[in-house]
């Protein structure tokens, strides 16, 4: 009869998450628009960040400025990188030549964690220019 022999041995393996942190995260480079009151509302949509590599994820937050009578132009859409634009308030700050800024911020995430260790963030801005067609030589 042979004795038989057992032991136990604990591995720890490790599998580290490409994705926290993901290599890098590169705005896109969204153009400034131009808008003429009394134009037909449109969407304007940014183009998302690219990301290293490309299977991990972002979240997208997008903020704007107000006009100075606390209006604005734009309205964000819920996937942060749509831009409805239409104007129908007061021509003051358009005559004074004011404008919008749009930033937009990607935050990296991971599908393996709950909340990623090292979460890298990037930005990028665009601006929403006014004419006015009631004072501008291109339409009078």
């Amino acid at each position: 009869m042979n004795p038989s022999y057992t032991d136990t041995a604990t591995i720890k393996l490790t599998i580290p998450d490409p994705c926290d942190p993901p290599t890098s995260i590169t705005p896109s480079n969204p153009a400034d628009q131009t808008y003429t009151i009394s134009d037909n509302p449109y969407t304007y949509t940014v183009a998302p960040f690219t990301i290293v590599p490309s299977f991990c994820q972002v979240d997208y937050v997008a903020t704007k400025t107000d006009l100075s009578d606390g209006s604005s132009a734009v309205t964000i859409q819920s996937s942060q990188l749509d831009f409805y634009i239409d104007y129908i308030s007061s021509l003051v700050p358009v005559i004074n030549g004011e404008e919008q800024t749009m930033t937009i911020t990607a935050t990296s995430k991971t599908k393996w964690a709950s909340t990623p260790s090292s979460p890298v963030t990037a930005s990028t801005d665009w601006v929403l220019d006014f004419l006015n067609p009631c004072i501008d030589t291109n339409f009078v």
